[in-house]
């Protein structure tokens, strides 16, 4: 009987270590996963950035309507032929 619960108690020990194993490995999984997370994001906003809006002549605001030279939609003043 006193050999099951030595077992028992060693079988124990065994997974309770494991457990503190995975914890700490999944912690830092966890941070990297954020950090990626953050690098995604930032990525994301950086590229919203640049877009910039379309104007007319005028420099009137127009929404995404056109070329801010030749006013055709599809295309930037940079890019108009």
């Amino acid at each position: 009987m006193l050999t099951v619960v030595d077992r028992l108690a060693k079988g124990t020990m065994a997974v309770m270590h494991e457990v503190a194993l995975l914890r700490t490995e999944v912690s830092a999984l966890r941070k990297a996963n954020e950090g990626l997370i953050k690098r995604r994001r930032a990525k994301k906003n950086k590229s919203a950035a640049w877009r910039v809006p379309y104007c007319t002549r005028d420099t009137e605001f127009t929404g995404l309507e056109g070329c801010g030279v030749c006013g055709k939609p599809g295309h930037n003043a940079r890019t108009c032929k």
